[in-house]
């Protein structure tokens, strides 16, 4: 019995960016068989339009580059589950490396989870308060914003 057999996320809908390709796609696909509704958001229409129709998910083409399209889709998705897995390797030698080309690095890799997070902490932020969302992190890496995991390591 794999995994994700043995995780029931029925009646759950999961968002996963970065979900077309290598690891988010395994993601998405575990919580697919897992009877999560899943969300592919990718910058790559094609290859993620292709992996939701595979999976039986939707697709949500999305650059984590820009906060307003991560708020966006938060508002558009009621997410039980968020996966902040959009990333890009630049395969260069530092030496040779360009300046942009890092800055897109940290633009996708770090701003890109900032981002994705930050849209679903406001949308699920308590009404007429300054108070953030109420915030609980277990020894399992599991980060619970009232009661949205947005992440969670699988255990075996």
């Amino acid at each position: 019995m794999t995994l994700a057999h043995r995780l029931c996320f029925k009646g759950k809908t999961a968002v996963v960016t970065g979900g077309s390709k290598g690891i988010g796609a395994a993601i998405c696909k575990g919580f697919a068989e897992s009877g999560a509704t899943v969300i592919v958001a990718d910058i790559d229409h094609s290859a993620g339009l292709a992996l939701a129709e595979q999976i039986g998910g939707r697709f949500a083409e999305l650059d984590v580059t820009s906060n307003a399209a991560c708020r966006a889709l938060a508002e558009a998705e009621a997410a039980d589950i968020v996966v902040a897995n959009a990333g890009i390797v630049n395969n260069v030698a530092t030496a040779d490396a360009e300046l942009q080309d890092f800055q897109r690095v940290v633009n996708v890799n770090l701003n890109g989870v900032f981002n994705t997070l930050q849209a679903e902490y406001r949308k699920n932020k308590p009404p007429n308060t300054s108070e953030p969302p109420h915030e609980n992190t277990d020894n399992h890496g599991t980060l619970t914003v009232r009661r949205l995991p947005i992440f969670h390591p699988p255990t075996v």
